[in-house]
């Protein structure tokens, strides 16, 4: 089957998770809804928008289905390791003929291991040591800690988690035992440095920054006594405050971040590295001046309202809104788009 398209039309493409792997859940309907672990994620009505001026196509599909005369391609695919081949083919196909909103070679790039290199460098920004390897037998795991220099502590993740999923913080030579608890063996893992930014406070300090078209936003904050923060509007999160008290401190700290001259600084400088249209920036705060990378990709969280109750959404809704209008504006001019040729030199089947 082939489908030409009209003048100006294009291409929403996503694919299938390098596991074959799509969750199911029952809508509100009761009909059911598919979830997909390598999907970016854009306010349904704008996604609606898009194809109403384009054409989905679901990788990988059958030769028999042709799609021509496409003016650009909107990649919905976000997680390096989850859509590797997907990535290859919708480079070779059209990476360098057509605008393509969150390029796959920019996604390629902002694999954990990476980006590190990549984002090396920039003032002002600890980007810790990150080496990816696959685990064949229970001491890959220290062999590869010790091959590649790091010292304790140390965070080990398989590739393709987020959210902190399968993370395992290894404190010491008696703690690698914590990681064969999982279905490991001839998976790739991450190793990445631990840094220690607890503020002269002895908390730990965070942000989100949501980027669009190189325009950044302040999309969360968190503070904890634990390292590891998590999201500040999850439930499970270590912050003791309510939700409304959350988003009441972020809506602060939004006007705050407008005029804070090292942080925007810091993200300009992530921005202009990574090359992707929309992502989510992941940083710790040391101080006002220094801070410590997390994650730079297109894999969070960022225009969902789905967990926010009426009482939070006077502060939180202007928060969500100012990302997604931004978004609306730039997805809709595929001759903004940011991707400019940095990569082209990258061979995305390694």
């Amino acid at each position: 089957m082939t489908v030409f398209l009209k003048p100006g039309h294009g291409l929403i493409f996503r694919a299938l998770p390098e596991d074959r792997t799509v969750t199911v859940k029952t809508g509100p309907d009761g009909q059911p809804v598919y979830f997909w672990s390598n999907a970016l994620a854009i306010p349904q009505s704008m996604l609606e928008g898009l194809y109403e001026r384009g054409v989905g196509f679901l990788y990988p599909s059958p030769p028999s289905i042709d799609v021509r005369g496409m003016s650009w391609v909107v990649n919905l695919c976000n997680e390096p390791d989850q859509s590797r081949s997907a990535m290859y083919a919708l480079d070779a196909a059209f990476g360098g003929k057509l605008p393509i909103f969150n390029h796959p070679r920019a996604i390629h790039m902002s694999r954990r291991d990476l980006s590190a290199g990549l984002l090396a460098g920039i003032p002002n920004l600890i980007v810790p040591k990150v080496v990816r390897f696959i685990a064949d037998k229970p001491q890959d795991f220290e062999e590869n800690f010790q091959r590649h220099g790091f010292e304790y502590p140390v965070l080990i993740r398989p590739a393709g988690s987020q959210q902190g999923t399968g993370m395992v913080k290894v404190d010491g030579p008696g703690d690698w035992v914590q990681v064969l608890y999982s279905d490991w063996r001839g998976k790739s893992h991450y190793i990445t440095q631990f840094v220690d930014y607890a503020g002269s406070d002895n908390r730990y300090s965070f942000m989100r920054i949501a980027v669009v078209g190189g325009q950044s936003f302040l999309r969360v904050t968190g503070n904890s006594h634990s390292w590891h923060i998590g999201h500040p509007q999850s439930p499970a999160s270590p912050n003791p405050k309510s939700t409304v008290e959350r988003w009441r401190e972020v809506a602060e700290q939004r006007e705050f971040y407008e005029t804070w001259t090292e942080a925007r600084a810091v993200v300009s400088a992530i921005a202009e590295r990574v090359g992707l249209d929309f992502f989510g920036i992941d940083l710790g705060i040391i101080n006002a001046q220094e801070f410590v990378l997390f994650e730079a990709n297109a894999a969070m969280s960022i225009t969902d309202k789905f967990a926010l109750t009426d009482e939070a959404k006077p502060f939180a809704e202007r928060i969500y809104d100012d990302i997604i209008d931004a978004l609306e504006l730039h997805i809709s001019a595929p001759d903004g788009w940011v991707y400019d040729g940095d990569f082209d030199s990258i061979d995305l089947a390694n």
